[in-house]
């Protein structure tokens, strides 16, 4: 008899604990990753709010609008994407590097990423949308952040980005 190897029973066994011991860990694992996103989503607004605010000062009046999603799904719109804003070209940019205009108005948001203000690192692959518009500058708000269909347990939760700094849940 030779007691050299491993018989087939005992590699299954060993197969059957793996699988039971890492379908245990699967749903843990899942939760970190959205609480991950949920808190890499939050800094990206934030830095988002700052980038509009220096953006406004260097405009002298400028605000920026639209939407922006970090990570598409199928069938979405391309020029929602947060890659596809990096790849504009900065309007009207200046011998200084910051782009001029005249007092107030507005441009999109993908100006941000275009000219230099924020950089895709820190939206790619966030499975958040983060929008600016009017209707949340007219109650002080710069940025409002919210969870798509694929932010796990997040989906649906929005924050706000205030003109204070502060962030809070938002509707």
């Amino acid at each position: 008899m030779n007691n050299k190897g491993f018989t087939l029973m005992e590699i299954l066994a060993v197969l059957l604990i793996l699988a039971v011991v890492v379908s245990f860990a699967l749903p843990g694992i899942r939760l970190i990753r959205d609480e991950v996103h949920h808190s890499q989503a939050k800094s990206a607004a934030s830095k988002m709010a700052e980038a509009m605010r220096s953006f406004y000062h260097d405009t002298k009046g400028l605000r920026v609008v639209g939407t922006l999603v970090g990570k598409l799904r199928s069938g979405e719109a391309e020029e929602y994407s947060v890659i596809s804003a990096a790849a504009q070209s900065c309007n009207d940019r200046s011998s200084t590097g910051i782009p001029t205009s005249t007092t107030g108005g507005t441009t999109g948001i993908r100006q941000l990423f275009a000219c230099g203000y924020l950089s895709t690192k820190d939206f790619a692959g966030l499975p958040y949308s983060f929008t600016a518009d009017e209707d949340l500058f007219e109650n002080d708000v710069l940025i409002r952040a919210r969870g798509t269909t694929d932010a796990g347990r997040h989906a649906g939760e929005g924050w706000c980005v205030y003109r204070d700094s502060s962030i809070a849940e938002c509707r």
